[in-house]
């Protein structure tokens, strides 16, 4: 499993991921540390799919093939919906030797931006037999975590930032990257590599984009 992060901001949304990348159900499963999770839904909304591929596959092209969405709750029902549909076509054509309760039996979908002047994120996540309800946040620093769960990530990721950004206010007028999105960025990078060290589904390259409005997107790798 991956980690994916979104933290919504006072004028935008902030996404990050890990590039580490294991197919348990293929015949080489060694890992693959430069996948871009990171990919763009519309112009002021982008997605971080992880866990099994063929589902969050199908998802992010049924978001990226649907008609013009209106809202935060919109998307975040289509998420949802497609997410859901991806997985029952999935799970029916399992292998009977497939282990199906394999902790790399999961799909999630972070997604992250503007829409209708809304800064937003969202969750929604299948496993297993089990399913989470979707997550969606617009209030101003509210964090979705999905991955590292073991190692109280949300948790420990909320408390770093905190300390990193302690003293600094929001600058609106720097952009898209500004003191506090660069605090975050350090504090989600050192939870990412706590995980890593004590999980090999997690690790490689860093990737985030910064989704601010008046700004133009940034998505870099952070160093």
């Amino acid at each position: 499993m991956s980690i994916g992060i979104g933290v919504t901001l006072p004028d935008g949304a902030l996404l990050i991921a890990d590039g580490r990348q294991i197919r348990f159900l293929a015949e080489n499963k060694a890992p693959v540390d430069d996948i871009d999770k990171i990919i763009k839904v519309s112009e002021s909304v982008y997605s971080i799919p992880f866990g099994v591929t063929l589902v969050t596959h199908y998802t992010i092209q049924e978001l990226q093939n649907a008609p013009l969405l209106i809202s935060p709750e919109d998307l975040s029902g289509r998420v949802e919906m497609a997410l859901n549909e991806g997985w029952q076509d999935f799970w029916s054509k399992l292998a009977p030797d497939v282990d199906l309760k394999h902790p790399g039996l999961k799909a999630a979908i972070i997604t992250g931006g503007i829409l209708n002047h809304e800064f937003f994120i969202a969750g929604s996540l299948c496993g297993n037999h089990s399913y989470t309800p979707p997550m969606l946040h617009k209030k101003h620093s509210q964090f979705q975590v999905l991955g590292g769960e073991k190692q109280n990530a949300t948790e420990l990721l909320i408390r770093t930032s905190a300390s990193q950004a302690r003293g600094v206010k929001w600058d609106y007028s720097t952009g898209p990257l500004n003191q506090t999105v660069k605090a975050i960025l350090e504090a989600a990078k050192s939870v990412i590599r706590l995980v890593e060290s004590q999980d090999e589904s997690v690790g490689g390259l860093i990737r985030y984009a910064v989704i601010r409005k008046n700004y133009p997107v940034l998505k870099e790798i952070l160093d």
